[in-house]
């Protein structure tokens, strides 16, 4: 018999698996920490990209005002124009 005392034996056997299972663990959370910087810095990239597209862009609501500052002066233009003919002809 060795000279280990009673359940020492059974004891390391146990931790060995314990041991190899929390070394799994430790690798897969490395591998997903690894992917999440990954995604993290695709994420950064494709905002970097949006922004710069948003930057050449105008808000929905700026063209909306534009537009209706266009219909307005086209409205008022072709109104002067006969005002202007009709006194031309008198």
């Amino acid at each position: 018999l060795s000279d280990e005392k009673p359940g020492v034996s059974l004891t390391r056997i146990i931790n060995k698996r314990i041991k190899d299972v929390a070394a799994r663990l430790q690798k897969s959370i490395d591998t997903l920490d690894r992917a999440l910087e990954k995604l993290d810095k695709l994420s950064a990239r494709f905002n970097v990209e949006k922004e710069a597209e948003k930057g050449g862009r105008s808000s929905v609501k700026d063209k909306l005002s534009q537009m209706k500052a266009k219909v307005e002066q086209q409205s008022k233009a072709p109104n002067k124009e006969a005002a202007k003919s009709k006194a031309e002809c008198l």
